[in-house]
């Protein structure tokens, strides 16, 4: 099944690439500086307000990864209090959710037309690659042993960075109501890869901001690109100088992440 769902986001990531490349011969960008407009969405737009605090809390969790990361590590992973489903939050992470939004969203807007379905589904694409790409060029850099001592790709976690940018597109995209289950999701996901010992806290932390400052800020860039008019749906997606910021939920026998938002 994982190599199933791999081959189709190739599919979907060649079909995005080409139809990037397509509509930006048109004009007098290049897709090379579009490309790169977009992977630095996270500071140049107004996820930048979710980037920098993020960072910084995951920066202060590194500094503290005695005193929080690893108490939290040692005692879920002993506990395991996910037992066998933790397998779901496994699957879920490598971006099982991320392929069936948007290829939902090709569906619905090939029968029906719609180009604002079309560019969600990009929108989710993007989001999806370029973080992936930031968190495995990280990896590579930072180097950080899993807690079970399996390899050296910890920091940070690429499953809760491929869940968070599928949470966070669907929130961006289709409001709150759609983004709690989202969320809820995304953060099963990155508690399983605690409770299966493959992460620290502070690597989920880290792996969350990465994944929600593409969706926001590739979100963010679409609305620049292509204005939505006066319909209803861009009404729901206009931009309303959204302030977020994470913050840490430690106890005993429990860690997680809550994220906060001003509007």
């Amino acid at each position: 099944m994982k190599k199933i769902f791999k081959h189709v986001i190739c599919c979907m990531v060649l079909g995005s690439v080409l139809s990037a490349w397509a509509e930006t011969s048109k004009s007098t960008d290049g897709f090379w500086q579009e490309a790169g407009r977009d992977f630095t969405s996270p500071v140049t737009t107004d996820a930048k307000n979710i980037l920098l605090p993020g960072t910084l809390l995951t920066g202060l969790l590194l500094l503290e990864k005695k005193n929080i990361s690893d108490p939290i590590q040692d005692s879920v992973s002993t506990r395991r209090p996910l037992g066998s489903s933790s397998k779901y939050g496994d699957l879920m992470g490598q971006v099982v959710p991320n392929a069936i939004y948007a290829g939902s969203m090709w569906a619905y807007s090939y029968f029906e037309k719609s180009a604002l379905a079309e560019e969600q589904a990009l929108v989710m694409v993007k989001a999806t690659l370029y973080s992936g790409i930031f968190t495995d060029v990280f990896k590579a850099i930072a180097r950080e042993e899993r807690p079970d001592s399996s390899n050296n790709q910890s920091f940070p976690s690429g499953h809760s960075t491929s869940a968070f940018a599928f949470a966070s597109v669907v929130h961006a995209e289709h409001g709150w109501a759609w983004a709690v289950p989202a969320y809820a999701l995304a953060s099963f996901v990155g508690y399983s890869r605690i409770n299966d010992n493959k992460h620290y806290f502070h690597d989920v932390v880290a792996g969350a901001v990465v994944g929600t400052s593409y969706g926001f800020g590739l979100h963010y860039r679409s609305l620049k690109q292509k204005p939505r008019g006066d319909s209803a749906a861009a009404i729901r997606r206009a931009p309303r100088g959204y302030e977020y910021s994470f913050m840490p939920v430690v106890a005993h026998d429990f860690a997680g992440l809550s994220l906060f938002g001003e509007f």
